[in-house]
């Protein structure tokens, strides 16, 4: 199981703020779409998110170290993020 999970927002053209990129650069493996990987540099191992999509909440459960999800838009609403916030267990989001 992930250590921990850590939700992380970007923008469109790929900006994030400085507590992003320096948690992105502590991170084992990162999940996004491959558009929001290609716009990264990180020694994390990256996966590109894969349909169905609950496929990819199993792959993240089974990962021993710190995971990163990037996402665009509002987290707490809508989006991948909502989902994880959902099947995570409680304590593991951050």
């Amino acid at each position: 199981m992930a250590k921990k999970i850590h939700i992380i927002g970007m923008g469109e053209d790929g900006s994030m703020d400085t507590k992003a990129q320096a948690a992105l650069q502590n991170i084992d493996t990162v999940f996004s779409s491959q558009r929001l990987l290609g716009k990264i540099k990180t020694s994390a191992k990256k996966h590109a998110w894969k349909m169905p999509f609950h496929q990819n909440m199993q792959d993240i459960e089974n990962i021993k170290g710190d995971v990163a999800i990037l996402a665009t838009g509002d987290h707490s609403y809508f989006g991948v993020p909502h989902l994880a916030f959902r099947l995570s267990k409680q304590g593991q989001v951050d």
